[in-house]
């Protein structure tokens, strides 16, 4: 095995160098803000270490060991190392399985201590905004202004390119099992990357303190083993892990970036002008891209070897898959498996927890959200919980299940109208043996609280608001891999907000998911800079619709002119306007744009959020809702201080849809409408709650406010 003074030999330094104002902030002194700031962002209830203190215990008592648990951390800082003891960890061994069998089915999660946690945390706060510019486009985990939905679009375009790909240059696909990740990584290898890194000699040798200082016991069936040290890995559970590990896996980016540049790895391109992939890393979720041809199996074996033998991770070679593009030789494709020793298959399954498109999607592709959901709400709480807990489950579980799909994937109207009966059953009370009165319609049901509803989101407007969002990074110029790959392959001069923009009958479900979204752009609206951008009669700029829309049924003057060039240091140019607009348009709304400027640029934002930036709950309510007034007597329910079960029973009310007797006649439930308490009047909701008998005896006897003893005796029209 190669030594760590090896590494940089077998892979040369590509790190870039770190700006100076972020070394200054690396080696700042921690403050008492930092400190106090770090600790109370941890989670009071979260799993304490050996000593038994949550980080609950500290805030709490903050005014008394604030002072002390500075000390130590400052110390930790300037001497770069950690006292004896605050190192120590426990390991808790979760399950990740239903019925585990053996040792390879639980996950070691290290509990440390609330200090070593802030430590830790301070560290990563640190190195975290250097993370963008040290590490490439392709690893997409622990880095800032990066989402895990990029890699699995890039994944599905890779995929789709792989399907339509004919002739006789073929693509493979590698997707990488890494056996025990954070358990085998050299502690050699990591300081060398972090030395690497040009990072602060102190903060690396603290750093280093921090991986290698540790002791261990296992915590298992409610006992302690014996302390044991470790001579590599890094822990599961400690906050500087994930960018450890990221790091390293970045020189396995760079192994393979100096393979392209010399053009012994052939990667894949989404489109003749688009940018080339040959790998995607979510930390240790591997997929590597290649020509379908032995030289490159050879190459990326000898790449991933060489990693694998510097940093001391071994690939899961059985767990690990191939899947080459149709037009690829059967006897290529199994020489392809026998080099790069993993089985082929036609299908990669699923990719950072999405399933891989090999084929149209219908129903079935995603039928599998069913099974979670239904497994969410058992039949004992829909029997056990008040109306109120089941929409509190509802919106905290079971329709956040589906939100990670509906980033990148249009699901079928079918698998929405499912979701939505699942939960729609739900909050009345269904059981399987027993159906019972859905008395609030469910559009209503869906609006927004202060608008008679109760929040609940429709499956397809959530999910639309969603794909808005991959849409909306498009338009603000995103710069991520994935974007690239769009904007070459379907954009080219366009713009994604174009009046008459489609998607082409030939493209991915991916970005026909994401132009779906894109129908969201009438909530679009220009901020003016200099004006040379926005198309002054097309764009939505000034009005609640485009000009356009109002213009007099004559030939327009200058179709394709901007902003700017109906304006100059006088105004507008009124006598050319006026030929086409109508004098009161022009007199009432089109007033001198705010923040006119020559040297700004015209930026787009988002007009449903007092903050111009895009919302997924603001283009939800865009769909839901987009000109209905609030009504005050709705936020005022949710505004009492009552518990949550009767708040939704004076909604319920105020919706006038209480089962009555006279309700339960008009439902056919019942032949009799009379109040079954006085025998005396029809049970509506008006007699029930004021003019019954029983109702008057309990106003008088209890004491009510001036203005409902006044109106008492009036009508009440209800």
């Amino acid at each position: 095995m190669d030594s760590a003074e090896d590494v940089r030999f077998h892979i040369p330094w590509l790190f870039p160098e770190i700006d100076p104002l972020h070394i200054t902030q690396l080696c700042s002194p921690v403050s008492m803000l930092e400190v106090k700031n770090t600790m109370f962002n941890i989670g009071g209830f979260k799993a304490p270490g050996h000593d038994g203190f949550p980080a609950l215990f500290y805030q709490s008592y903050w005014n008394i060991y604030a002072t002390e648990v500075y000390n130590v951390v400052t110390d930790a800082f300037l001497s770069c190392s950690i006292p004896d003891g605050l190192n120590h960890t426990i390991i808790s061994l979760i399950p990740k399985v239903t019925d585990p069998q053996n040792m390879t089915q639980f996950r070691p999660i290290s509990l440390c201590t609330t200090i070593y946690k802030v430590i830790s945390k301070i560290i990563v706060a640190r190195i975290r905004p250097i993370m963008q510019y040290m590490i490439s486009p392709n690893q997409v985990s622990y880095v800032p202004d990066r989402n895990i939905s990029d890699n699995v679009m890039i994944a599905q375009e890779i995929l789709f390119k792989f399907r339509k790909s004919i002739g006789k240059k073929g693509f493979f696909a590698w997707k990488i099992d890494l056996s025990k990740a954070y358990d085998r990584l050299r502690w050699d290898f990591i300081e060398s990357v972090l030395f690497e890194t040009k990072l602060p000699h102190n903060l690396v040798k603290l750093i280093m303190h921090c991986v290698t200082s540790t002791s261990f016991q296992i915590s298992f069936n409610g006992e302690l083993t014996d302390s044991f040290k470790a001579q590599r890995g890094i822990r599961q559970g400690d906050p500087l892990s994930p960018y450890i590990f990221v790091l390293c896996m970045e020189k396995l980016s760079h192994l393979i970036h100096i393979a392209v540049s010399v053009h012994r790895w052939k990667p894949v391109k989404a489109s003749q002008s688009g940018p080339k992939v040959s790998h995607l890393f979510f930390a240790d979720d591997l997929m590597l891209f290649a020509e379908a041809s032995t030289t490159q199996a050879d190459t990326l074996k000898e790449c991933l070897d060489l990693f694998c033998s510097l940093s001391g991770q071994a690939v899961n070679y059985d767990k690990s898959l191939i899947f080459c593009s149709p037009n690829t030789d059967k006897h290529l494709a199994s020489d392809i498996s026998r080099i790069c020793g993993s089985p082929t298959t036609n299908n990669l399954g699923k990719y950072l927890g999405m399933p891989l498109v090999h084929s149209r999607i219908n129903k079935h592709t995603y039928a599998t959200m069913f099974d979670k959901v239904q497994g969410r709400l058992a039949r004992w709480k829909s029997k056990v919980l008040s109306m109120a807990g089941r929409l509190t489950l509802i919106q905290s579980v079971t329709s956040s299940i589906p939100m990670y799909t509906m980033q990148t994937a249009k699901l079928p109207m079918d698998t929405c109208d499912k979701l939505d009966q699942i939960n729609r059953n739900f909050i009345w009370g269904d059981v399987e043996d027993k159906k019972r009165i859905h008395l609030v319609n469910w559009d209503s049901i869906c609006m927004p609280k202060q608008m008679g509803g109760l929040g609940i989101k429709k499956t397809h407007h959530m999910n639309q608001a969603m794909l808005a969002k991959a849409g909306w990074r498009i338009i603000q110029n995103d710069k991520g891999l994935w974007s690239s790959i769009y904007q070459a392959k379907y954009l080219h001069n366009c713009n994604l907000t174009d009046v008459n923009y489609g998607p082409p009958p030939d493209c991915s479900s991916t970005w026909r998911s994401i132009t779906h979204g894109a129908s969201l752009r009438n909530g679009l609206v220009w901020r003016i800079g200099d004006g040379k951008t926005i198309k002054f009669w097309y764009d939505h700029w000034v009005l609640s619709k485009p000009i356009i829309e109002f213009a007099l049924p004559t030939a327009l003057i200058a179709p394709n002119a901007t902003v700017s060039d109906f304006w100059n240091e006088n105004g507008w140019n009124i006598d050319l306007l006026s030929i086409s607009i109508p004098f009161d348009i022009l007199q009432k709304k089109l007033t001198v744009p705010t923040g006119f400027s020559d040297d700004g640029d015209d930026i787009q934002i988002w007009g449903c959020s007092p903050n111009g930036c895009f919302s997924v709950k603001s283009a939800i309510n865009s769909l839901v809702a987009p000109s209905t007034q609030v009504n005050p007597q709705w936020k005022l329910i949710w505004k009492l201080d009552i518990p949550p079960k009767q708040k939704t029973f004076f909604w319920v009310v105020l919706h006038r849809k209480l089962l009555t007797n006279v309700q339960r006649v008009r439902r056919r439930l019942t032949n009799c409408g009379t109040c079954s308490i006085c025998h005396n009047n029809d049970e509506t909701l008006l007699h029930l709650f004021r003019d019954c008998p029983k109702a008057q005896t309990i106003w008088r006897s209890i004491n009510k406010p001036v203005s409902i003893q006044n109106s008492f005796l009036l009508d009440w029209n209800g």
